[in-house]
């Protein structure tokens, strides 16, 4: 089921990227059974592709807080 867009969706997404970035980790969207993983020795994100807006940010934010 698709919800509604997130509200300035574009604009959190380039700031998580951003932060991702100068982090030195990379972000990759895939198909997957976790909605989103940290995988440190990757340096690396990986969030499942068929999430909604709302959430693809909140795992994004999850993901990076493991990465702090």
């Amino acid at each position: 089921m698709e919800g509604r867009k997130l509200k300035n969706y574009d604009t959190y997404l380039q700031k998580l990227e951003l932060y991702a970035e100068a982090s030195h980790i990379k972000i990759v969207w895939r198909e997957q059974p976790e909605e989103g993983q940290y995988i440190p020795e990757a340096s690396r994100i990986t969030v499942d592709m068929d999430l909604e807006d709302s959430i693809e940010i909140s795992v994004l934010l999850h993901e990076l807080g493991h990465a702090a």
